[in-house]
Formats: C-alpha cells, sequence, structure tokens
C-alpha cells in the first residue's frame, strides 16, 4: 500500500497543501483502493449534507426525499463534482487571480475567496456614494472561463454588486467559505436577519471560521445588536490574525462605546427621574428631556404629585422642554390645568398621590376610598395615575375601570393618553380570550402612532399585536410588528421597552423555527443581546433559556437541549432556583420527560402545584398546567399522567374557543394519549382519541387515522373493520408523509369505496398521504355545524382579482364557465370584505384567483383578490374563521396552494380548516401549484358532479383518472377533499 493512501481523509477534507493534494490526485487515478475509499467518503458527505439541511415546508421536504430516492446515483456524482471544484478552487494556486489590489478595502465585511481576503484597512471617501474598488472586467471573464464562480461572486462583491454575486454564488457549492460570502452578500443585500441564519450553520459546521464571525458581528450591528456584534467581534479578536485582530478590538471597543453609555445613563435617569416624581430629587428641564419618552411618562407623575401651584409653575419650563420634543403643546397644557384647580382640593390628593410614588400604596377600601375621592374633586389627571397604580399588579387598570380610563383619556386631547388607554384595553381582551377585539383596538391605535409617532408608547403597541400574532402562528404579522417595536426602542433609547421587545424577537424566532427549522441562530442572536443588555436580570436569563431549549427540543435534539439547559443552571446558579414559570416548567417537562433526575421532577412538579392554585378554574392556563404535568409523567407515572391529560382536555374543551392556551392544551393532550395508546398497540382507542379530537364518529369501517408527535403515528382500518397501525420513529428533519401508510397498509383499503382520514397537524392537509387512485377525504373538525340547506342554489363565483401590482402576478387565464352563478364578482368587486359579505348566504362558493404562501415563514397560504379601500388584499384562514357560513357551502378553492396549512401541532390552521369550521359542508383544494389552463373545466366538472349528489370523493378520484394521461395535468393528483 502507498503511503499516499494514508493521505485520503486529509484529500477529502481539504487539508493538503496544494502541492501534496496535486501528487494525490496523479495516486487516485491509478489507486482503486482510494476510489473506493473517496467513494465511500462522498457518499456520507452528500447524505450529511442532506439531513443538515433544514426542511423549510412540508412540501419541499416531501419533494427533497423523492429526488433523493430516485436518483441517488446522480447526487453522489454532483456532490462529487461539487467537492472536486470547491477543493480545487481554494487549494489550487496556479495563476492566481487576485481581485483586491488596492491599499484599502471598501466593504466592511470579509472574503473568504483567497484572491480577496488578505487585510487590507477599511476606508472609504465621506461622500454620498462611496466608490466601489475597481476591478478589471477581464480578470472577472477568466475567473468565469475557468468556472471559478466563487471568484466572480467574490469581484461582484468588491464592485458592491451584491444581486449578481448572490447569482454566481448559486453556481457554487456549499463550502464554508462559499456560503460565509454568500451570506456577506445577503448582508450587503439587506438581509441581515438571512445572514445570521446562514452564518449559523457555518459556524456550527466549522466553528471559528474567521471570516463567518467577522461577518455575524457586521449582520449584528445592523440588527441593531450592538453588545452582540462587540461580543463576537471580541471572538475574532482572539484568533490573533495580522490586522483583522487589530481591527476587530477597535470595532468592538467603538460598538461597546456607543451603547453601554447609554443604558447606564438611562439607568441613573429612571432612578434620578423616579426620585424627582417623588419630590426627594430635582431634574432640570434640559436633563428631563435626555430620555423624552421615559422623561414624558415620569413627568406626568411629576406633575400629578405637586401639592401646590408655586410647585407646578416651577414645572411650566420642564413642560415646553419635553413638548419640544415631542412637536406638541399637550404638557404645558396638562400642568396649566393642574395649576387651575383649587389648591386647598387638590393639595392633599397630590400629596397623597406622591406617597403612592413612594410605595406606600392603600389596599382595598382606602384605596377605593381614594379614588372616590378623586372622582368627587375632579382631580382627572391624577385619577388616570391612580387607576394604573392602585390596579391589579400596581400597573395595570382594573377591567371595570376601563370604560372610564378611556372616557378620561380622550377628554385630554393628549395622543399620549389615547394610546395608554388603548394599551390597557387590548391588554385586558387578551386577558380574557378576546383576541380578535384586542387586535382591532391595537390597529386602531397604530393609526394614532402613524399621526403622532409617540415612541414609548407606540413601541408597546406594536409589541403587543407582535405577541398576539405570533400566539396565531401568523408568524410574518409577529415577526413584522416585533421589529417595528424594536426599531421604535432603538430610535427612542428606551432601554426598558428595548429588553421587551427583544424577548418578542426571540419568540418570533422560535414560531419560525418550528415552522421552517432554521432560525436558531437569529433567536440566539436577539437573546445574547438580551443577555448582554440584562446580565444581572433572571427573569430575561431564564427566557434565553427556555426560548433555545425549546428550539433544540422541536429538532429532536433532546440530549442538546438537556445538556443546554443544564449548563445553563450552572453558569447562572444564582438564577436556577427561582420559582419556574409555567413557560419553563413546560420547557423542563420535554427535557426531563423521559429520564430526568427525582430532584428535576419534584422541582417542576412542585412548581405546577403552586402554579396550579394560582390559576383560574375553568382556564386554558391551568389546563395547560395539568397537560405539562401529564406530558412530564407520561414515561413514569402512566395512569396519573393519563388522569392529568384526560382532565386538561376536559378543562380545556369547556374553555372559551378564543382561549388560546385552551386549544393548544387540548391538542397536544389528544396527540400525547394518542401516540401513547399507539405505543402499546392499542390502535382502536388511538383512532377514538382522534376521532374525538376533530369531533367527528369513529368511522367503522375504511379509515386512516395520523399523528406525529415525538414519533409518527398511523392505523387503519380495513372494508371489514379490521385495525392495524404502527409507531414509528420522528427524525425532526423529515416531514415525508407519502411513505407513512405504507403499501401493506394501502392493500388493506382495497374493497373501500371511500377512506376517511383523521390526521393531525402537521399531517393534516397532505396531498401524498394516500395514493390518487383512491377515494379518500379529509375529515376536519368543525366549530359551527351546517346549517339545513332550505331554497334554491346560491352559487357565488370569485374570477378575475387584480391584487396589488408590486405582487409580480400575472392575470390567469379568463374563465369560461358552462354556466351562469347567482352572484359574480370579478375585476375590482373581487374584493375580501365583498367575498367575505357575500359567502354567508352561499351554498356554493368557487374562487378562482392566485394562492400564495409567505415563503420566509412557510405560514399558511392565503388568497390574493382585489384591494379594498384599506388596501387588504388576501384573504386569510383568520378571516374566513370568523364567519357564519348559514348556506353551509361547498366550497371550491381553484388556487395554488391553497390548502397549503401553517406549521402547527395544536390544531390545523389553514383555508380549509377555517372554512369548515365556518360552516362549509365540503371544501375542495390543493395544498400545491394548481394549472391555470385547464382549472376552470375541472372544478366546474368537480361542482357539477357534486351537486349532483355524488359523493366528492369519489368525483375527485374518478376525475384524477380521467385527466391523467392530459398534457400538464398532474396537479388534479394534488386536489383533496375537505369534509
Amino acid at each position: 500500500m502507498s503511503a499516499l493512501c494514508e493521505q485520503v481523509q486529509d484529500f477529502f477534507a481539504g487539508e493538503l497543501s496544494a502541492a501534496a493534494a496535486d501528487a494525490f490526485r496523479d495516486h487516485l487515478a491509478d489507486c482503486e483502493r482510494c476510489q473506493g475509499e473517496l467513494h465511500e467518503l462522498l457518499q456520507l458527505g452528500a447524505l450529511e449534507a442532506e439531513l443538515a439541511r433544514p426542511a423549510t415546508s412540508l412540501h419541499w421536504a416531501r419533494k427533497r426525499r423523492v429526488l433523493v430516492a430516485a436518483a441517488l446515483p446522480l447526487a453522489i456524482a454532483a456532490a462529487a463534482l461539487l467537492w472536486w471544484a470547491g477543493h480545487r478552487g481554494e487549494h489550487d494556486t496556479e495563476d492566481p487571480v487576485v481581485l483586491a489590489q488596492a491599499a484599502h478595502r471598501t466593504i466592511e465585511g470579509r472574503l473568504s475567496y483567497p484572491g480577496a481576503s488578505q487585510y487590507r484597512p477599511y476606508d472609504i471617501d465621506r461622500a454620498a456614494q462611496p466608490q466601489p474598488e475597481s476591478i478589471p472586467l477581464a480578470k472577472l471573464a477568466t475567473l468565469e472561463e475557468r468556472g471559478d464562480f466563487h471568484g466572480v461572486a467574490a469581484g461582484y462583491l468588491l464592485l458592491d454588486e451584491p444581486e449578481r454575486a448572490l447569482k454566481y454564488l448559486d453556481r457554487t457549492g456549499h463550502s464554508a467559505d462559499a456560503d460565509s460570502d454568500r451570506a456577506l452578500a445577503l448582508l450587503l443585500h439587506g438581509e441581515p436577519e438571512r445572514a445570521v441564519i446562514l452564518l449559523g450553520d457555518v459556524l456550527s459546521r466549522k466553528p471559528g471560521h474567521p471570516q463567518a464571525l467577522w461577518n455575524r458581528a457586521l449582520a449584528y450591528r445592523a440588527l441593531g445588536l450592538s453588545l452582540a456584534a462587540a461580543s463576537t467581534f471580541d471572538e475574532v479578536a482572539t484568533l490573533d490574525e495580522p490586522g483583522w485582530s487589530d481591527e476587530a478590538r477597535a470595532r468592538a471597543a467603538s460598538l461597546r462605546a456607543d451603547i453601554e453609555p447609554h443604558i447606564a445613563a438611562y439607568k441613573q435617569f429612571y432612578r434620578q427621574g423616579m426620585a424627582f416624581a417623588a419630590g426627594t430629587a430635582e431634574m432640570s428641564p434640559t436633563e428631563l428631556a435626555a430620555f423624552p419618552g421615559l422623561g414624558r411618562l415620569l413627568f406626568y407623575d411629576v406633575v400629578r404629585a405637586a401639592p401646590t401651584r408655586e410647585r407646578l409653575a416651577a414645572l411650566t419650563a420642564h413642560a415646553r422642554a419635553l413638548d419640544s420634543a415631542f412637536a406638541g403643546s399637550h404638557l404645558e397644557d396638562f400642568v396649566a390645568r393642574a395649576a387651575a384647580a383649587d389648591p386647598a382640593v387638590r393639595g392633599p390628593l397630590a400629596r397623597r398621590y406622591a406617597e403612592i410614588l413612594a410605595g406606600h400604596r392603600p389596599t382595598g377600601a382606602r384605596a377605593r376610598a381614594y379614588v372616590d375621592a378623586l372622582r368627587r374633586a375632579g382631580a382627572h389627571d391624577l385619577l388616570i395615575g391612580a387607576l394604573a397604580y392602585l390596579g391589579p399588579g400596581h400597573i395595570r387598570v382594573a377591567s371595570e375601570d376601563l370604560s372610564e380610563l378611556s372616557r378620561l383619556a380622550s377628554a385630554t386631547g393628549d395622543p399620549w393618553f389615547r394610546l395608554f388607554a388603548a394599551e390597557q384595553s387590548a391588554q385586558d381582551l387578551i386577558d380574557h380570550h378576546q383576541s380578535d377585539r384586542a387586535v382591532v383596538t391595537l390597529l386602531a391605535a397604530s393609526r394614532v402612532c402613524e399621526q403622532h409617532p409617540i415612541v414609548y408608547r407606540c413601541a408597546k403597541i406594536a409589541g403587543l399585536l407582535a405577541w398576539h400574532y405570533l400566539r396565531q402562528h401568523r408568524t410574518s404579522l409577529g415577526a413584522r410588528y416585533a421589529k417595528r417595536a424594536w426599531d421604535l426602542a432603538r430610535r427612542g433609547g428606551d432601554y426598558w421597552i428595548g429588553l421587551t421587545a427583544l424577548t418578542t424577537l426571540a419568540k418570533a424566532a422560535e414560531v419560525r423555527d418550528d415552522i421552517s427549522a432554521s432560525a436558531l441562530p437569529l433567536a440566539r442572536a436577539y437573546l445574547e443581546e438580551l443577555s448582554l443588555r440584562a446580565p444581572d436580570n433572571c427573569t430575561y436569563q431564564s427566557y434565553g433559556d427556555q426560548i433555545v431549549t425549546m428550539m433544540l427540543v422541536n429538532r429532536g435534539r433532546n440530549e442538546d437541549a438537556r445538556a443546554y439547559h443544564e449548563r445553563w443552571r450552572h453558569e447562572h446558579a444564582a438564577c436556577a432556583d427561582a420559582p419556574l414559570t409555567l413557560a419553563e416548567a413546560y420547557v423542563g417537562a420535554h427535557v426531563y420527560a423521559g429520564d430526568g433526575s427525582a430532584g428535576a421532577i419534584t422541582r417542576i412538579r412542585g412548581a405546577l402545584h403552586r402554579l396550579r392554585e394560582a390559576a383560574v378554574p375553568g382556564s386554558g392556563h391551568r389546563a395547560l398546567i395539568d397537560h405539562t404535568e401529564g406530558r412530564l409523567l407520561l414515561g413514569r407515572e402512566p395512569d396519573t399522567a393519563r388522569k392529568l391529560l384526560r382532565r386538561a382536555i376536559e378543562v380545556a374543551s369547556a374553555a372559551p374557543a378564543t382561549d388560546v392556551e385552551a386549544r393548544q392544551a387540548r391538542g397536544y393532550s389528544f396527540a400525547l394519549l394518542a401516540l401513547d395508546a399507539g405505543r402499546h398497540g392499542d390502535y382502536q382507542q388511538a383512532l377514538e382519541l382522534l376521532a374525538e379530537e376533530a369531533k367527528v364518529a369513529v368511522p367503522a369501517r375504511c379509515a386512516v387515522g395520523a399523528a406525529l408527535e415525538d414519533d409518527w403515528l398511523v392505523v387503519v382500518r380495513g372494508p371489514d373493520g379490521a385495525i392495524g397501525g404502527a409507531v414509528t420513529p420522528y427524525a425532526h428533519a423529515d416531514l415525508d408523509v407519502s411513505n407513512l401508510v405504507t403499501q401493506p397498509f394501502v392493500d388493506r383499503l382495497a374493497g373501500c369505496a371511500v377512506v376517511d382520514v383523521i390526521a393531525r397537524p402537521p399531517i393534516h392537509g397532505s396531498a401524498k398521504l394516500l395514493p390518487p387512485q383512491i377515494a379518500w377525504r379529509y375529515l376536519t373538525r368543525r366549530g359551527t355545524q351546517p346549517a339545513a340547506k332550505v331554497g334554491p342554489s346560491q352559487w357565488l363565483l370569485v374570477t378575475d382579482a387584480r391584487p396589488p401590482d408590486s405582487l409580480g402576478l400575472g392575470h390567469l387565464a379568463p374563465y369560461r364557465g358552462a354556466s351562469a352563478p347567482d352572484q359574480w364578482l370579478h375585476g375590482q368587486t373581487a374584493t375580501p370584505s365583498r367575498v367575505l359579505t357575500a359567502m354567508k348566504t352561499a351554498t356554493v362558493i368557487s374562487i378562482h384567483a392566485h394562492g400564495l404562501v409567505d415563503l420566509e415563514t412557510d405560514q399558511a397560504s392565503f388568497i390574493a383578490l382585489s384591494p379594498d379601500p384599506n388596501g387588504d388584499f388576501a384573504l386569510t384562514a383568520a378571516a374566513v374563521r370568523g364567519q357564519r357560513l348559514a348556506g353551509a357551502p361547498l366550497v371550491i378553492l381553484g388556487a395554488c396552494e391553497a390548502a397549503r396549512g401553517a406549521f402547527t401541532f395544536h390544531e390545523p390552521w389553514s383555508l380549509p380548516a377555517a372554512f369548515i369550521d365556518a360552516g362549509a359542508s365540503a371544501v375542495i383544494a390543493s395544498p400545491a401549484p394548481v394549472g391555470d389552463v385547464d382549472a376552470a373545466a375541472f372544478f366546474d366538472a368537480v361542482r357539477r358532479r357534486i351537486q349532483a349528489g355524488e359523493k366528492p370523493a369519489v368525483v375527485l378520484r374518478d376525475l384524477r383518472a380521467a385527466w391523467r394521461d392530459r398534457p400538464g395535468a398532474g396537479w388534479v393528483n394534488r386536489v383533496l377533499v375537505f369534509d
């Protein structure tokens, strides 16, 4: 055996010098042993890369599985080609093309490409449009001729043309170097979040990658994460690279110099401002206006606590200084109104208010007596503050006082108080599970913010909207408002508001990661900034632990999750023993459910017992507590656990439908019980549980049940009523359901006229669960029982919508139906509001339009219609779910991906599920693209046959077979029935 054979591993890893690599290539041509070993390494590399790639959606995960299974040899060959080209590109030094020749670099980022990776100080002209480097096009042509697309991309990055760079990077492999440069291109293109995610992947593959660390620091800075960026530059500095390390130290110092004094000043300002409000210290007008948002908040209390006209007169200059910051006169008016009051009446009330600010809060009858005295005196300025300070938790206005607060706020004419009243009202509605009403209040407040951008208040409004949408898994909207809250907090320099915004951004990343399995690096970025800004705050430190731990659990990395959590407890010993919140206990129930220590189990159960005693009986919160304990004990004390899960279901089922925690507790508990039954071989019970959750009768024959929790569950009942099933491991990276119902199970369904499928999300709505040759339908839980069909059919047809041009959607083929509808909304009349109104009495609804999915977040699809006057063009699941469809309509959604659901585990969230919930009798839709030319003819044929009395599932099976051989009609195999 040649000594060169010992180098095959190093050659594959790219760790040989250029000369040694060339020598090994010469040897490889004649050595069958090395060829075989390299072939195995390539196979492993291709497989590892495939498994590491995030499954961004159910659809694409299935597609990838099919491609890999069908063309493995081609995949290996392609991997070999990319590997060979990438390694030669990294180490081949013949005739190198040096791209970066100027004395200074004009982009802050670092390139990994060898011809542009050397250190050069960063320097640009202070011009309106800094000039990029000058690179002869001949050099780029030489690189392209060589097939060195990474080099061409590096050239375009130096030329400040990231879009062109990305196109060339798409033609390269996914080495750490290429992906680091790809992330830099995304950053330069204005997409720092995507850059952070990609750089997180690079650094997980190659920890300490210098260019990736540097570029991540820049991406963090672009997101406003100054301290996290400084910390990352610190990591670069430790690498001791000539030039780069010194610049990294300087950049870290500069970032800290910008933010740390600001944070320290804010905290000092707050302490001094509280003393000023309590009358134990003074502040000048200039000092008070240094942080206008917090200053305004404190100043209202300063005025309320001022007992004399002399004291109020001394505050006029402060009011003018703050009004100047807000371009208004509200604060000066506020002082003037207080000064106009009778000092003999107002003085004692103001002194009592100052005592409240100092921490001497009355309770019970004394608190009510003080509030009543304020009302009798007409001291409305003090009354607004007292309602908040003396309400629940000393920061909330009691529910019974909210209408009074709204009247008082409107009477002031001050938008600050209007926004405060809106925030308090919305939070109360959310607490009482009326989130739909809450969002109306918050959106109205957002419009006030457009006219009066009061940063402190508007950031709070945006944060509440973000949480509302995230709880509904409306990830795109949630992330949008979370970013708005963060941007407003940064603009106003409001430290505490910024911390809350960071928690919301991290939550948005967690929800997104649950959908696309790619946002863990983004969540960690926000949480690192949160940790560095509040290093001694156990609430925020613990929040970061629970977010990351749960994200690891969701990826199936339970051992990593436990190791991370235990490491956090060790590093934060002062916080680790604090009383657990429900969120922390819920995370712990996942981490320790299998084989946690007795101490960990006892601690979590103790916390749940404490939380249960404080919870409102019959609430979703109480149900979620029972669910959490049941999850924790299912593998240890199964009988106790099952009782807890059952109790969680009973409590949740009796809670209001708007209670999000109740819906989660119900869905998660049914999933655990069904999987538990399957693991014990009781497939009859598993099917009964799935039917109970969906509120449908248990099929006596011809049925499939499916669920996904920690494992896959499938239950199959044939035409003879015999039942069987299987529980198989869930890889957490593969959401392919096409092989869930295996061929032996499919064979059991032979002879079934129609197969009823009861599937939990995220399986519900998948097109490949059963073959198209079978007549099958998804049984879907409804919230409203279909009305009895009385009177003639009312067919609503929606076509030819004109969504905004900014969406870049082409015109669909003109609709040519065989018969005329009873109501036809088309063109500019096909708006969401008009469609929703017309749907209420229709018995048949046909919509032919574009269907869209938020590709970034893999959210549920929506139908793009013509804009309403307010600009809204999307017919969403949320909008449909709030309707009452009195005509029990058959709904046909002739739109691409109209059945595509959000990635949720507690309940289906999709347009078909929303229509069924609103009262539709059946929905026909596809989770896949729909062909435009033949769609009208196909869906019209479906409609006519169903209206003639045929079963929808049978109609679809027959039409799929009839259209099978038509060119371009393969999409019909993905059309589904929801019943």
